[in-house]
């Protein structure tokens, strides 16, 4: 046979032989306690190994004693966010119910049933939708390639955090591509799914609503100050996988509109001087109205200048009043009814 005429090798592989394993005990033993669980649990390809575990867990438990989290994570071997999504899957697929202080296992043969039904009929569909025999037919006619329009995942991720991001955090005009790259490496750090930017940001912001630091003592309040930018250092990862891991302990947040937002004003920082002069005018007259009522009225000329510069600046005075309880004032500009919290930030503060 010459060169030309060597027939031509197949390319395709004979499937592998199946290889069956025997199983049997050393002698006849037999377990007092053990954990149970039905076959159909075991092999459902819904539940992943972790979820599926849990549940064996919770069933052995169930009617005894209550467990720590704690402990239950630790004697199971996963962390306690692993447990959580577990927890959840059961909760979205119906095995258990209740709260989270006193969790009910419901039967898990009908769910299980259900499943097996669904994805025997999912497999059903793809057979007829992907692998209709006469779709590689020559004579078939071609099938066009659907063009997918490009997904803007710069602006899906802008909009998710603007919707999403907590009280007096700076919003995103546009988002850029350094800002980006941090997001999506942190989401892959946290093993979340690409580009599911809103399940992201809300759980974040309920961890850092949580956060006396995060919410209220860190000034710069922006996302690039908590997740960095561009490759994120090591402090930056340990921030967002501590906030997020705390915010999966909360109920999940809701977008809110920007007409519905209480953001703190921002004010510039040339009004520092006044609100710090009008505060030290209430110091002094409540201390000359108990020590020195009989020349109290020398304070009434400054006091009326600084509420006439405040609106000047288009700002209420009575906005920066505090309680003192006093029982005159040289303006009718009232006293408020509860302590005065601090409602706006200045610009050189950002």
């Amino acid at each position: 046979m010459t060169h030309e005429e060597k027939p031509l090798r197949c390319c395709r592989r004979p499937p592998p032989a199946m290889t069956k394993i025997s199983i049997s005990k050393s002698h006849n033993w037999h377990l007092g306690r053990f954990a149970k669980a039905p076959f159909e649990l075991l092999y459902c390809d819904d539940l992943q190994s972790n979820s599926k575990l849990l549940w064996m867990i919770l069933a052995s438990q169930a009617d005894y004693m209550p467990i720590d989290k704690g402990v239950l994570d630790k004697r199971i071997g996963i962390h306690r966010a692993t447990r959580i999504r577990c927890m959840a899957e059961l909760r979205e697929l119906g095995f258990v119910g209740g709260t989270n202080e006193h969790i009910i296992l419901r039967d898990p043969m009908p769910i299980l049933r259900k499943l097996r039904v669904a994805d025997a009929k999912s497999r059903e569909i793809l057979d007829k939708e992907l692998f209709n025999p006469d779709l590689y037919q020559p004579t078939s006619k071609p099938v066009k390639e659907k063009i997918e329009p490009k997904v803007d995942y710069l602006e899906q991720a802008r909009v998710a955090w603007n919707d999403y991001r907590p009280k007096n955090y700076s919003k995103i005009n546009k988002m850029g591509d350094h800002l980006m790259k941090s997001i999506d490496l942190h989401m892959k750090s946290l093993k979340l799914e690409a580009h599911d930017y809103v399940h992201f940001f809300s759980v974040l912001k309920a961890g850092i609503e949580h956060s006396p630091f995060w919410s209220t003592e860190n000034s710069n309040k922006t996302l690039q100050s908590i997740i960095g930018i561009g490759q994120p250092i090591q402090k930056k990862y340990q921030n967002v996988h501590n906030l997020y891991n705390e915010g999966l302990n909360y109920e999940a947040t809701e977008a809110i509109p920007e007409d519905e937002r209480s953001d703190d004003i921002i004010l510039p920082s040339k009004y520092r001087k006044l609100i710090d002069n009008y505060d030290e005018l209430h110091y002094l007259y409540f201390n000359m109205s108990k020590n020195d009522p009989d020349n109290i009225e020398i304070l009434a000329p400054r006091i009326l200048k600084a509420e006439a510069e405040f609106r000047e600046a288009g700002l209420d005075p009575a906005d920066f009043r505090m309680k003192y309880q006093l029982t005159g004032w040289p303006s009718d500009v009232p006293e408020p009814e509860t302590s005065r919290q601090r409602f706006w930030r200045y610009d050189d503060e950002l």
